[in-house]
């Protein structure tokens, strides 16, 4: 589910925040995000630089490490204007922005003063909580140093007391690791594969019984959870174009479907063209590479049970089913493209429910669980720190209403990095921001939908290296997540408790202390006087009015008695 950044060699001194990507072939296959961002829809089309092969020969493979192997080639895609108006045309929604005046350009509503992504808040500075201590702590060591790709639980009572599977990917291998509880938790298995390729996710499935990891080359390695052997290896169909490579791995949970984002690439060498200039007469090189995602039953994952097109024109960064209405599959791509896909519809190209654009390439998705009112709530992260929070609403079986409830900012000068956005399982701040900075310290902050409402959850630094991932438990009465790192530390810890109601108060004393009207009525009076919010109050004094008001008080009090 998350982004990274390339994986090469890191400078020590003046590093710019990382950009999160899949891979290497993702994190550069923008030419730059911010042209993205400010490129002029009137130009038609925005043209990126692909640094990974996209045609494979002989002994050049598409392997993502190291120096490029292949040429590179230019693509081009079209911008989000097109893509969006040609969805409307055949009603496909866009998501709709509520207070388009305080979310416009991503910035906060005013009663906030700050962001909360980033900055401090009136809300936070009271309600610091430290965090709890862990519950796990791990590291490879230093001879086996990788980010952290996937964290996932294993059920309790093996035979192995393996717990958790963490998988990391290094600069020429990926190993998965099955790990025991506990401070300093020792590693019961390791399994290490020497090819150059990475592994994009891991699962485990209580139906199959074993752990399912991906990796871009489209092989996919069956574990059992008992002894750690891989008990089947199979390799996908798309994996026979050589320039092809899985991205995005994602679970349904209540079957045995697994979605996998691809890109395909079917570019055919200019020596074979040549030799064959009537064949390839209509031959297009934009046409040859495609961004796909297949619905595949891992009982029998030769064939795809479905297959999508055409829903996003780069690389599929992100993919996550909707846990309150399984039938929804969430998709984030390179082209800053954020789609909701009905998994229940029979034909493919009628499943797309709505689309939304947030120009940035989009790093993760999420589902946060629902609102008080019912609905279900969403988010999205980009490479460049960016966020958005989402309400969803269900209008019929195949029509979906999204609400874009908030937008989030990096902070002006912040040194933290936006890492994801996880649910805290909280009605009133359902959603939590985790930020990490490069010497691996964490701060985590509760929000509600709109942004007005934050709380901060604390800080700790049990990393030695900036955080990559972040594992949530499914049960919120737990409230337990895991982060881990870019050399392979993984650290778990409990939420801490969220007051609320403290947080409302306060947040009512600024609304009170910021409000425009309450500004007009207050007066300054010089010397005499004292001011404060929304009244005046005067000191008292010996002048003779004074006197003769007090005496005319007194004397109609008596009169009264």
């Amino acid at each position: 589910m998350h982004a990274r950044q390339s994986r090469g060699g890191r400078e020590e001194e003046e590093r710019p925040l990382p950009i999160r990507s899949r891979a290497d072939h993702a994190s550069r296959g923008l030419r730059s995000y911010q042209e993205a961002a400010d490129w002029p829809e009137d130009k038609g089309k925005l043209t990126f630089l692909c640094p990974w092969p996209l045609v494979a020969g002989k002994g050049s493979g598409n392997t993502g490490f190291g120096e490029d192997r292949g040429r590179p080639q230019w693509i081009e895609r079209r911008s989000h204007s097109q893509l969006l108006d040609a969805r409307e045309k055949v009603g496909i929604p866009r998501a709709r922005v509520t207070d388009a005046n305080s979310l416009e350009a991503g910035t906060s509503p005013k009663s906030a003063k700050k962001m909360f992504c980033g900055g401090a808040s009136a809300s936070a500075a009271n309600l610091s909580y430290p965090m709890a201590k862990p519950f796990i702590t791990w590291y490879p060591g230093p001879q086996f140093p990788g980010v952290v790709e996937a964290i996932c639980e294993l059920p309790s009572g093996l035979e192995s007391n393996a717990k958790w599977v963490v998988v990391t990917n290094e600069e020429t291998t990926s190993t998965v690791y099955m790990i025991h509880d506990g401070i300093n938790a020792k590693c019961f298995r390791k399994h290490v594969r020497t090819e150059p390729v990475k592994a994009v996710g891991a699962h485990f499935s209580p139906n199959l019984w074993k752990i399912i990891v991906l990796y871009e080359d489209f092989a996919v390695h069956f574990i059992e959870p008992s002894n750690g052997k891989v008990a089947k290896r199979v390799y996908l169909k798309q994996g026979l174009n050589k320039g092809s490579m899985a991205t995005a791995f994602a679970y349904h949970g209540h079957s045995d479907l697994f979605a996998v984002g691809y890109t395909l690439d079917q570019s055919v060498p200019k020596a074979e063209r040549r030799k064959n200039k009537k064949q390839y007469a209509d031959y297009d090189d934009d046409d040859a590479i495609s961004y796909s995602i297949d619905l595949i039953d891992m009982r029998n994952p030769e064939v795809p049970e479905k297959t999508y097109e055409e829903l996003h024109s780069s690389t599929i960064q992100c993919l996550k089913f909707c846990g309150t209405a399984p039938k929804v599959l969430i998709s984030g791509g390179a082209d800053g493209l954020v789609n909701w896909v009905n998994v229940d519809v029979a034909q493919p190209e009628d499943g797309l429910m709505a689309t939304n654009s947030v120009i940035s390439p989009v790093a993760t998705v999420g589902i946060v669980g629902n609102d008080e009112e019912g609905k279900t709530l969403a988010c999205c992260t980009t490479d460049d720190g960016r966020f958005e929070f989402y309400r969803l609403t269900h209008t019929g079986f195949e029509d979906l209403d999204v609400e874009v409830t908030y937008k989030g900012t990096p902070a002006e000068n912040s040194n933290r990095f936006l890492v994801d956005v996880i649910a805290s399982g909280h009605g009133k701040l359902p959603y939590v921001t985790v930020e990490s900075t490069h010497d691996g310290q964490i701060t985590m902050t509760a929000a509600s939908p709109n942004g007005k409402l934050h709380q901060d959850l604390g800080t700790f630094k049990e990393h030695k290296e900036m955080v990559r991932f972040v594992w949530l438990s499914d049960d919120f009465s737990e409230r337990r997540f895991i982060t881990g790192d870019e050399v392979g530390g993984v650290v778990g810890r409990y939420f801490p408790k969220i007051c609320v109601e403290k947080i409302q108060a306060i947040m009512e004393e600024v609304d009170e202390a910021t409000s425009p009207a309450l500004k007009k009525k207050t007066k300054t009076v010089k010397k005499k006087g004292v001011v404060k919010i929304g009244k005046v109050f005067k000191k008292k004094t010996n002048s003779k009015k004074v006197k003769e008001i007090a005496k005319k008080v007194r004397k109609k009090k008596g009169k009264s008695a």
